[in-house]
């Protein structure tokens, strides 16, 4: 049998599949924050579930193929003594489960990324929008506001609660565009935070890393 403080590890352990699978799905996806426990619950059911499958994996597959695991009949038959005599075969099949685990974890990722359809609906118009650019860029925001002015900087972070508040924050180089003037004029700060009932519409530019504002006026 288990002990029960080992079979708390391996409870632990099952929960890092699932944090790897949440983490990865945040990464594509607008996933409004669900309450801890909701999210807990989906983390551990991700986990258990690939850490299941990769334990049955090693149990199915015969000894003979993998001699670097457990060999579960001799451990079955010696119980404690085979643990306490293999110490290190243990940490290798547990290393190994986890490993099976997590791989298992990115492959439902990728497979329910797939599925999803080319629509995308709640707030991932934002995420899509502003988040996802060319590697080597970033994207330059010019944000229209309802009085006429242009504000343009680069984006540093957009609100995306389960609420309908959308906020954007602009880095610098940080330039205003009054109503009524061609020309912008660059603002000393290092954020402006505008909120979602002034803004008018935005508009992105994918700029290099290295470049800090567009060379014109053109936007995408």
């Amino acid at each position: 049998m288990i002990p029960g403080n080992n079979l708390a590890v391996l409870l632990m352990l099952a929960l890092v599949p699932g944090w790897v699978y949440l983490r990865l799905r945040q990464r594509h996806t607008a996933v409004i924050q669900a309450p801890g426990l909701a999210q807990l619950l989906e983390v551990l059911a991700v986990g258990l579930a690939t850490t299941g499958t990769a334990v049955l994996l090693f149990v199915l597959v015969p000894h003979t193929w993998l001699p670097f695991t457990v060999d579960v009949d001799a451990w079955a038959d010696q119980g404690s003594g085979y643990a306490r005599a293999n110490p290190r075969v243990l940490l290798a099949t547990g290393a190994n489960v986890l490993l099976v685990a997590c791989v298992s974890s990115w492959l439902l990722d990728r497979a329910l990324r797939r599925q999803r359809s080319e629509l995308y609906l709640g707030p991932g118009v934002w995420v899509y929008a502003l988040r996802q650019r060319p590697k080597g860029t970033l994207p330059y925001l010019g944000v229209m506001l309802r009085d006429g002015t242009l504000a343009e900087g680069l984006l540093h972070s957009c609100s995306l609660e389960a609420s309908e508040v959308r906020d954007v924050a602009l880095s610098a180089p940080i330039r205003i565009t009054e109503p009524g003037r061609n020309a912008p004029r660059p603002v000393q700060v290092e954020r402006l935070v505008l909120p979602e009932r002034d803004i008018s519409y935005i508009t992105v530019l994918h700029v290099p890393e290295n470049q800090q504002e567009p060379n014109s006026g053109r936007r995408e």
